[in-house]
């Protein structure tokens, strides 16, 4: 009998493991490079990872004007957009830029169906000016799931939104180099808009401070472990994805045993 009890905590352990290392979905400022020199010019992406059903992103990133320069600060347009959205309607609601912040919201459009995956949302290009460590964060992460109503195509009407789950991640550099000058632009032709569904309101609401994580850099070896793991920034304070995974492994853990300690005194 207690062999039995036994059997049902590790099928308990066994099922309830999957659920609760489930990760959210990821979105990052993502380089190729964070060693970095100043006055060069850098690619730097907004990427999602393991998204699901996303039908609109929204994001506002701060860095710091005195180490970077974002490209498109002229014209108020920094971001370019990525792959994700590419294949179906979609839209660049937001693409603004002012001192030490750039706001991106990006939609799909009717008759769009949501988006899962990964890929890049937008790419923008920063240029270092002065030595330093410097960080691209957000201060504003949000996946939206849109909810409609029977129907196909461009008669379906929104019934609802959702928020979903998302885990924002840093990016950190290290600049070298001897202080310069932003570079020249000139100001392009202002991007034509169009109509779209907004299913968020226009302005971000207040909220307690985003904490931002750190992906561990990707490795050229292959590893039992994801390379990219989520990782608190060293002066960031949070819970990692982790924690929770362990301490409900804890719990389902206790359970079983406290279950077998009852069972057994009942046998007795």
């Amino acid at each position: 009998m207690r062999r039995r009890y036994l059997m049902l905590v590790c099928l308990l352990l066994l099922f309830a493991l999957p659920t609760m290392a489930q990760n959210e979905t990821i979105i990052a400022v993502q380089s190729d490079v964070t060693a970095v020199e100043t006055g060069q010019f850098y690619t730097v992406s907004l990427i999602l990872r393991d998204a699901v059903e996303v039908w609109q992103v929204n994001a506002v990133l701060e860095y710091d004007p005195a180490l970077l320069y974002v490209v498109g600060s002229v014209s108020g347009q920094p971001m370019s957009a990525g792959d994700f959205f590419a294949e179906q309607p979609s839209l660049m609601v937001r693409n603004n830029i002012s001192t030490g912040q750039i706001t991106y919201t990006h939609s799909l459009l009717a008759p769009a169906e949501p988006m899962d995956g990964s890929g890049t949302v937008a790419t923008f290009t920063i240029f270092p000016l002065s030595a330093g460590t410097a960080q691209i964060r957000f201060t504003t992460a949000d996946l939206t799931k849109v909810i409609f109503s029977d129907g196909a195509g461009e008669a379906r009407d929104v019934v609802g939104t959702e928020d979903l789950p998302v885990l924002p991640a840093l990016a950190e550099f290290t600049i070298t180099g001897d202080t310069v000058v932003p570079p020249d632009e000139a100001t392009p032709t202002p991007q034509p808009t169009a109509t779209f569904v907004n299913v968020r309101d226009s302005e971000a609401t207040e909220e307690a401070e985003l904490v931002n994580v750190t992906l561990a850099p990707a490795t050229a070896e292959p590893q039992a472990v994801p390379t990219l793991i989520p990782e608190l920034a060293d002066d960031d304070a949070g819970t990692l994805p982790i924690l929770p995974l362990a301490l409900g492994l804890l719990v389902v853990g206790g359970l079983g045993i406290g279950v077998v300690v009852v069972m057994s005194r009942r046998e007795k």
